[in-house]
């Protein structure tokens, strides 16, 4: 059983770890040990990592506003480019003059998309690097513990299988 623990507590998918947790063991306090565990994982870590996804929908909306802001900012290039290539046949001074004001505002709101967006990206990454170096590492250590507890527990080798071992919460 001990291998068969490890071997969940190796997969990706979480939802799966939990139910072949319920599944294996299936024996009453066997049972309650892989119960508490999967709600104690659904609590504590899928939670927090949902709010970590959840998060990155603003580094994505970011990322998105900014490329709508580049966007227009490349219309004015583009259009500033093309009535200067005119201006010798009578463009209108003021339709330049317009187009400049409104290159020179795209060119502001592309400059604070841009820092918005790389001030959200940066976050992101510090929360991406915390969870894969610290969250993660913390939860397989956690599931490694107490799927041995379980294992034991459906083998009858721990007198109190409801109580988590020493040192895990």
């Amino acid at each position: 059983y001990v291998e068969e623990a490890v071997r969940i507590a190796g997969t990706q998918d979480p939802e799966l770890r939990n139910a072949a947790c319920v599944a294996w063991a299936g024996s009453g306090a066997a049972g309650s040990v892989a119960t508490a565990y999967a709600s104690e994982v659904d609590n504590v870590m899928i939670v927090a990592l949902k709010d970590d996804l959840e998060f990155m929908k603003d580094v994505n909306k970011s990322i998105k506003d900014r490329t709508d802001v580049d966007k227009e900012f490349a219309h004015y290039i583009a259009k500033l480019a093309d009535l200067r290539m005119k201006q010798d046949k009578g463009v209108d001074p003021k339709k330049l003059a317009r187009n400049n004001q409104k290159y020179d505002e795209t060119m502001i709101k592309l400059e604070a998309a841009t820092e918005s967006a790389i001030e959200l990206f940066t976050k992101a990454e510090e929360r991406r690097e915390r969870i894969i170096t610290k969250e993660f590492v913390a939860w397989q250590k956690a599931q490694h513990v107490h799927l041995k507890t379980l294992a034991d527990a459906y083998q009858g080798e721990t007198a109190n299988p409801l109580q988590s071992p020493e040192g895990v919460p």
